[in-house]
C-alpha cells in the first residue's frame, strides 16, 4: 500500500519535531498515490501542512519502509496551490513510517 501522509515542517537537525501530522489515506498503487497528492484531493493541504511523503508500507507487524527506495517527497507550492516532488533531505533520512508511526 502507498500512503499519504502530510506534515507542518521539517524536523531541525537535533529535534524529531515536524509539527501536526496527519495519514490521510492510501492507494494501491504509486500512480494513484502520486495523483491524489499532485491534484490535492480533498485539499490534504489544509492551510496547514506544507510537506507530505508517499510511503510504500507492505502488510503485516513491524512493516518498514525503506527511505532509499519506497517514498517520495513532496512540498506544497503556495503560488501555484499544487504539490511537487523534491528531493529528500538529509534531515529525514533517519525517520521512517510516518504513517503508522
Amino acid at each position: 500500500m502507498y500512503f499519504i501522509t502530510c506534515f507542518e515542517k521539517l524536523p531541525h537537525k537535533n529535534s524529531f519535531d515536524s509539527g501536526s501530522s496527519r495519514c490521510f489515506g492510501y492507494y494501491i498503487t504509486f500512480e494513484e498515490a502520486d495523483r491524489a497528492v499532485r491534484e490535492n484531493r480533498c485539499d490534504i493541504h489544509e492551510c496547514l501542512y506544507e510537506y507530505c511523503f508517499i510511503e510504500k508500507i507492505e502488510p503485516g507487524l513491524h512493516a518498514y519502509c525503506d527511505p532509499q527506495k519506497d517514498r517520495q517527497l513532496y512540498q506544497y507550492q503556495f503560488e501555484t496551490g499544487e504539490w511537487e516532488s523534491i528531493p529528500e533531505p538529509l534531515c529525514l533520512t533517519h525517520i521512517v513510517n510516518w504513517a503508522i508511526g
